[in-house]
């Protein structure tokens, strides 16, 4: 005849149970585990990011660009070519099968400028082209920084007129106040490579205006302390000079002395001449 357990032991059973539904819960979970760095969109996020992209998409063909679409992935020979050091430390790159070496796309400039240049001599200038796609870039997840993101790359090219740079700033203040944004939310920061270069030169030799550029890049990512020491490492003349110079936002303040400096500053006013100035910021370290 079969004989009922005894209590202690039913709950040793139970407890052992529970234990076991307790560890397949957590291997599961660490099993379908989200990718760090990424996104998932419920059909309500879908739906709201569709409009966020029909927006973008409506606003960039309303100013006569086109919708283009390059591939996931380039060669690395192409991602590597114009890049700094720390984006090609970022580059998701393939498993390598033959002789060939690829790497995910990190933006779309890269692909999209690659596209134009093959087909150049069939494409009448100036071309007016964005995309619209996902990037991946391999880093530390944080916030506003994601492994895999999404990305509006607005692309002029054969045009080197104040009026096509002016275009292309007007198009992105409007993406986003047709998403309802104002001057409260946002402003555009604008500078010009010439007149940065300029200036720079006044307070260090030529061999050394690449490292120092370098540095003015990274200015928000310091401390000013810290900003100031690295200008004295560099032997930079002046270094509080400069400094207060790069920290300046008034285009009337800046009084430059090289022809280079003020021919940027020229390019410079043309071009907030013709965009809208009440979301525009000078700021000579972008």
């Amino acid at each position: 005849r079969p004989t009922s357990l005894p209590e202690s032991r039913k709950e040793e059973i139970e407890v052992i149970q529970e234990k076991i539904q307790e560890e397949v819960k957590k291997q599961v979970k660490e099993n379908l585990k989200k990718p760090k760095g990424t996104t998932d969109f419920t059909p309500q996020e879908m739906n709201l990011r569709t409009q966020v992209f029909n927006t973008l998409r409506k606003t960039s063909e309303s100013y006569g660009f086109n919708e283009v679409e390059p591939p996931a992935f380039e060669t690395l020979a192409t991602l590597t070519k114009k890049s700094g050091e720390e984006t090609i430390n970022q580059i998701f790159t393939l498993e390598q099968k033959g002789s060939e070496k690829f790497g995910l796309r990190f933006d779309l400039t890269v692909p999209i400028t690659r596209m134009f240049i093959e087909k150049q001599r069939e494409i009448p200038k100036p071309a007016k082209w964005f995309g619209l796609s996902r990037m991946w870039r391999y880093e530390r997840p944080q916030a506003g920084r994601l492994r895999e993101f999404y990305q509006l790359s607005v692309e002029l090219f054969g045009s080197k007129n104040p009026e096509a740079d002016a275009e292309v700033i007007n198009l992105a203040i409007n993406c986003l106040t047709n998403l309802k944004l104002t001057k409260d939310d946002f402003y555009v920061r604008i500078n010009n490579r010439k007149l940065l270069q300029g200036l720079l030169e006044e307070y260090t030799t030529k061999e050394n205006i690449e490292k120092l550029i370098a540095l003015v890049d990274k200015k928000d990512k310091l401390r000013p302390e810290d900003f100031l020491a690295s200008l004295k490492d560099l032997n930079i003349k002046n270094p509080e000079e400069l400094k207060k110079l790069l920290e300046t936002d008034n285009i009337d303040e800046i009084k430059p002395n090289s022809e280079l400096a003020k021919e940027g500053l020229k390019e410079l006013k043309e071009v907030i001449k013709l965009s809208n100035k009440d979301f525009l910021k000078v700021d000579l370290t972008v």
